[in-house]
């Protein structure tokens, strides 16, 4: 049976709304679709990478959704006691015998499908997801602002969001960019614009 619902934690909120509103929108609906079996995108880049760290605990929700479609230790049948004087007769040892087995085993629906990857990831091993997720960035500046501060977080999350910083960093840097050009050229034009104005007037032509 399709599922009409999933679970969904407050680590990827946190994670995706660090990216820009159009990448957002791209995991939303990535996670979405996963979740309710549909046909993913293709996403490459820092969204693909977040996608990436949420699929596990997706998968492990769904198994636990599937063991839990499939309920509990089956119902044994109680056979009749045809000796009922025998039985009456029998001292009764023990009545409060607690033998209710606990169906539910209690999954805690919050834990991550696995440990994260908390060991300190070498040059080839950033290279290589970023290469698989088609990330571009600086992994000297990454490796050595995070050994400055300790490794503090799993390191393809921290990857994921430095990578996003980074290119947001650019993208602000080509617009600042295209506005001093534009300055430039506007001083440039109107500089030439005086200078044939007072060649004409030293010509004595009209302005």
């Amino acid at each position: 049976m399709a599922k009409e619902s999933f679970v969904f934690y407050k680590s990827f909120y946190e994670a995706i709304k660090k990216l820009n509103k159009r990448d957002q929108l791209k995991v939303y609906s990535q996670v979405c679709k996963y979740s309710f079996g549909e046909k993913t995108d293709d996403l490459d880049g820092v969204p693909g990478a977040i996608f990436d760290l949420i699929k596990p605990q997706i998968d492990a929700n769904f198994r636990r959704y599937e063991n839990g479609q499939k309920g509990g230790r089956p119902k044994t049948k109680t056979k009749p006691n045809h000796n009922l004087d025998e039985t009456k007769s029998k001292p009764n040892v023990n009545v409060n015998v607690n033998d209710n087995v606990n169906v539910n085993d209690n999954v805690n629906v919050n834990a991550p499908a696995a440990g994260p990857d908390t060991h300190i990831p070498t040059f080839d091993e950033i290279a290589l997801f970023c290469n698989q997720h088609n990330i571009k960035t600086d992994i000297k500046k990454f490796m050595q602002y995070n050994e400055g501060k300790g490794w503090s977080m799993e390191w393809t999350a921290a990857l994921a969001l430095w990578a996003q910083k980074d290119k947001d960093k650019k993208q602000e840097d080509r617009s600042k960019n295209r506005f001093n050009n534009f300055e430039n050229s506007q001083a440039y034009d109107f500089a030439a614009i005086e200078q044939a104005a007072l060649q004409r007037y030293m010509d004595g032509e009209p302005s």
